[in-house]
């Protein structure tokens, strides 16, 4: 297939997906309001094996329809969304998932963007943005978001890598692009 196809339709049904997952499964935490967070599994997995602009495609339209269909438009959680999604799509080239490169120790590189990611765009960028914007209280602020951040980082990590670990052994059978 065309690398281009191959692009555009991972790009749709992940933000299907991503959008799917954040509404209708909700697994509490039992911490306030807390829940674990699956559909970051799939930006992470998406931005991962198509790139940085898919993952900001993503991430910015998962997360606006998902805050649309919630009832709510959170800027900071929809900025947040998009930069992890092109940030984790950073390493996209060195993991090389659909071109059959993929190896397991990729998985770490995986890990590594992904907490990054995790830690700047929901401990700093969504807390700033939340106080910036809406105006609230950073000290209350920090606290959800720090709790939020661990349920991602653990989603992003353990599930979007299996799911990378998954397609890429799938692909050093039958690569999807050429």
């Amino acid at each position: 297939m065309k690398r281009r196809t191959v692009l555009i339709a991972g790009m749709i049904i992940s933000t299907a997906l991503f959008v799917i997952l954040g509404r209708f499964v909700n697994i509490p935490l039992g911490i306030g309001e807390q829940r674990l967070a699956l559909e970051f599994a799939v930006l992470g997995f998406a931005a991962a094996a198509l790139g940085p602009l898919p993952g900001i495609g993503v991430g910015f339209i998962g997360m606006f329809v998902l805050n649309f269909l919630l009832g709510r438009l959170w800027w900071s959680e929809i900025v947040a969304a998009m930069l992890m999604g092109s940030i984790i799509g950073l390493c996209e080239r060195s993991l090389s998932i659909l071109d059959g490169g993929f190896e397991p120790r990729g998985l770490l590189t995986y890990a590594g963007f992904s907490t990054a990611a995790c830690a700047l765009c929901w401990l700093l960028i969504c807390p700033t943005l939340d106080t910036l914007i809406y105006h609230f209280e950073l000290g209350g602020t920090l606290l959800y978001w720090a709790f939020y951040t661990i349920s991602v980082v653990l989603c992003t990590v353990v599930l979007g890598g299996l799911l990378c670990l998954g397609l890429g052994m799938y692909c050093q059978k039958w690569p999807l692009t050429r």
